[in-house]
């Protein structure tokens, strides 16, 4: 990993996965982080724009097997920082795997980190969203801002 040195911010980094094949790779330019993912040293995304979010720290991504089809995937948390609502302000791009590589998703959500936010229905994976601004009644009769 590398970090800018005035600003102690991430522009480069690499991750080798838990299965020890997959590798995360992470640039910064003037937009915003870039990903791209490998399998060995074959290409299995070619590189996606994630954020314009400028903080990113070395721990804020996460991998395992998010749509159950045996290859690994990544969460990569953008945090935006802050005050008051903005605090808990993120923008989750998640990696997941296809039968053509990968497939980038980006989502902009309060909160976001993996270990509440995730569920899976009939077998497919769900990210729950929050929103301030948002308010509908869901089937336990309440309403919620997800």
């Amino acid at each position: 990993m590398d970090k800018a040195p005035k600003t102690d911010l991430l522009v480069w980094g690499n991750v080798l996965a838990n299965d020890n094949k997959t590798e995360l790779m992470l640039t910064r330019n003037s937009q915003g982080f870039v990903a791209q993912v490998f399998i060995g040293k074959k290409q299995q995304m070619s590189p996606r724009f994630c954020s314009s979010f400028a903080p990113f720290f070395d721990n804020m991504y996460y991998c395992g097997y998010i749509n159950d089809d045996d290859r690994i995937d990544f969460m990569l948390h953008f945090y935006f920082g802050g005050n008051g609502l903005n605090a808990d302000f993120n923008e989750v791009t998640l990696l997941l795997s296809n039968e053509h590589g990968y497939e980038a998703t980006s989502i902009q959500t309060y909160g976001g980190s993996p270990d509440c936010h995730y569920l899976s229905i009939k077998g497919k994976p769900h990210f729950i969203m929050k929103s301030f601004g948002y308010r509908d009644k869901c089937l336990d009769g309440k309403t919620h801002s997800f």
